[in-house]
This record gives C-alpha cells, structure tokens and sequence, in this order.
C-alpha cells in the first residue's frame, strides 16, 4: 500500500482556498433559495429581542430593567420578565441589534446565523485540520470540499433560525460544546485553549455548561480513573455555571419581577400533563411540535452507514484505535442533549427545533471528520461523492421548500398536491 505524502504548502494553501469557495457557495445558495424569505417574513413580526426588551433597555436606566427578557409589548409594565438568558449572551445580542440599525441589512437573524455557521464550521476544520496536512489526493480533498458542504446545508440550523427565535443560543453552544470536547480530550483538561472554549460555553448558556461539566466530571470518575484535572475542571466550570444561571433570576427577584421562565417540574414532564409529552423516545422521533422524522433519521442513517463501512473495510486493529479515540471525544459532544433529554424530555418535545442543534449538529459532524480523517473512504470515492451531493441537493431543496412555505414551519416528506396519471 503506498502512503501518501504530505500537503506542500501550495496544495494547503489551495485546498483552504477550495474550502472558503465551498463555504461562500454554500452560504450563497442557502440564502437566495430560502434563508432570505424565511428570515423576512419572521422579521415582519413583532420580536421579543428587538421590539419588546432592546426598546426597554434603552428607555429606562438598567437598575430597572436588570439586563432582562421581556416577551410581550406589556411584560415591562406588568412588571414580569424572563429570566432564563445569561446576561452576557443577551449583551452580545444587543450588539448584533445595534449592528442592524447601524445597516439594516445586517439583521439580527441574518448575522448571527451566519456567525454561528461559521463558528462551527471553523470548529470542525479545527478538528481536522492536523489530517488534512496528510492529504495529497485531490480526489479525496473532493470529498471533504463535499462533506463540509453537506454540513452548511443542513436544513434543520437553516429553518430554526429562519422561523424561530432569532435569540436562540443553542446554536452557539454546539460549536463551543465540539471545541470544549475536542480539547478535553486532546490535552486531558488543560491549557488555556480549554479553559477559554469551557468559559465561554457558561457565557452563553450556564445551564448547558453545567451538564457538560455534570457529565465531564461523570467520565472522569467512572472512565479515567477520577483524573485530577478533569475533575477540578469540571468543578470549577459547574460552579461558574451555577453562578451565571442564578445571576439574572436573582436580578429579577430583586426588582420585584414576576418570573416567566418554565418550572422545572413542567421541563421534566413529571407534572403529568400528556398534552405535550408522551415519553422521551417521542421526545425526539415524533415531538409535540410537529418537527419532521427526516430531520433527524437522515443524518443518523448516514453516520450509521458510514461507521458500518469504516467496520467493514477498516482492519480490527486499526478500527479500535481510531473508534477509542472517536467513541470518547464524540460521547462528550453529545453529553448536553442526553441530559436535557433525561432531565427535561418535555421541553425537548415542545421546542425540537432549539434542541435539534445539539443532536443533529453532532452527528453531521462527525460525519464531516470521518470523511477528513478515515483514508478507508477513498476506496470507493464516487459511490460517497454521489451519496453527498444528492443529500446537498435535499437539503437545499428543503431549505427551498421552508423558504416558499409561509403557512407551515417545516416542508413536509413529499409533495403536497396529487399525483396524475
């Protein structure tokens, strides 16, 4: 077998040139088929971010309104107020707000899909990038141009941010969640990448952060021998977790704000109300909010796929290594959704299309580094060009779909009107 020689510096450098076209096309071609009519039609609806909270910040002295959510035109004078957002992360919001008075066309919900698009996008590159130093196959190099774009087009990101809550932090936790685990297990805890990957994630979602540390420091007890840094990390990250989720339901409670955040009895289900949750296997196959099978079957089916050929064309020997190393660092990825879906299935069920970013996002990801990092998936390189690029073609068409579609949220399987003939 003969072993490829490293990138020079001049096919690195036109492979990156490559992927930043790959990404400008991606991103192009979401846009004008269907993120831009999503994003202007939700955009002429009244927004609790821009129209009800921004507004009161501005108007009234920040003593009074504690850096707090306000959901309706009336909440601020009824003197009740959300208080589920970390303060920092709505700060960043607010600068993404003031970025679109200052254009208008750079809309809350346009610049920060994109940013996190990017962010994760950057984060898987990051993943990969030391084997793509390895790569001198242009053909295989098409393969991973392929699979980044599979994961740009994933419609489920597109038509959550499109048609849903423009503050949605989940998107921005999934990328920071991949890094943390990444460098978790790449340096065992430490350094300072790790420390400024595992902060950030509590500034944009403490209660995110918190079940990764609650799991982190799980695997550190039970997997690797109660490590002493893991441990003390996963500490510290949950302590500060805990302070940036009490931070602003303290401010509220002082402010003599009325609470509008869900109860944690009414999160988990355990209050009986089958209205809105069966169980949490229809937590994520078939939710209260009718969020299409096919949003979470195809990638899986996919990664199932994939593994199952990396199985069987892999040697036993060379598998196992490179499954140890993939089974650990990916389990950690998907630690946040596990615990949500164990702690609070029935919020899991009412809002699939927040959720979904910490399932779905995982598993296209780690599609996207099998592909980059797996020689073995160069042996039948048409069959897996042909497989992504009819996937890119439905996800485009979806996010087409939910672009045309005003009545509905997600397009459906198949057609809507009747067949002839």
């Amino acid at each position: 077998m003969k072993h490829a020689m490293p990138f020079s510096l001049s096919r690195r450098t036109a492979f990156n040139v490559a992927l930043c076209l790959t990404v400008v096309l991606g991103f192009v071609l979401v846009y004008h088929l269907g993120f831009r009519a999503m994003s202007l039609r939700t955009d002429a609806t009244p927004e609790r971010l821009r129209d009800f909270t921004f507004p009161v910040w501005q108007s009234v002295p920040w003593s009074q309104h504690g850096f707090l959510t306000f959901l309706n035109a009336d909440a601020y004078s009824k003197h009740e107020a959300y208080a589920n957002h970390s303060t920092l992360y709505l700060i960043f919001m607010r600068g993404l707000h003031q970025l679109q008075q200052w254009v208008p066309m750079f809309t809350m919900r346009m610049t920060g899909a994109t940013l996190a698009m990017l962010a994760s996008l950057g984060v898987v590159w990051f993943a990969i990038r030391n084997q793509l130093a390895s790569l001198c196959d242009w053909r295989r190099c098409l393969l991973v141009l392929a699979a980044f774009l599979y994961f740009l087009t994933s419609p489920g990101f597109w038509i959550s941010l499109g048609k849903f809550n423009v503050d949605n932090g989940f998107v921005f936790v999934f990328p920071l969640v991949l890094l943390t685990s990444i460098l978790l297990e790449r340096n065992g805890a430490r350094g300072r990448s790790f420390w400024i990957s595992g902060l950030a994630l509590c500034v944009v979602m403490p209660m995110a952060s918190a079940l990764f540390s609650f799991f982190m420091l799980g695997m550190a007890l039970l997997v690797h021998g109660a490590d002493r840094r893991r441990v003390i990390a996963s500490v510290v990250l949950m302590a500060v977790s805990v302070v940036l989720y009490l931070q602003p339901v303290l401010v509220a409670k002082v402010l003599g704000y009325s609470s509008e955040n869900s109860t944690w009895l009414f999160r988990s289900g355990l209050d009986g109300d089958m209205r809105f949750y069966g169980n949490f296997i229809d937590s994520v196959v078939a939710p209260q909010f009718n969020r299409p099978w096919y949003m979470i079957a195809i990638p899986a089916i996919l990664l199932i796929i994939q593994l199952g050929y990396g199985h069987c064309q892999s040697s036993s020997t060379a598998l196992t290594t490179v499954q140890a190393v993939n089974a650990q660092g990916m389990l950690q990825t998907f630690s946040v959704y596990l615990l949500m879906l164990l702690f609070w299935p029935q919020a899991v069920s009412i809002h699939p299309y927040l959720y979904d970013a910490l399932l779905v996002g995982p598993i296209v990801a780690w599609t996207v580094i099998n592909f980059a990092t797996r020689p073995v998936f160069g042996r039948h390189l048409f069959v897996w060009l042909l497989v992504l690029a009819f996937l890119i073609q439905f996800n485009l068409t979806k996010i087409s779909q939910a672009g045309n579609c005003a009545e509905c949220f997600f397009p459906t399987w198949g057609m809507l009107g009747e067949r002839v003939g």
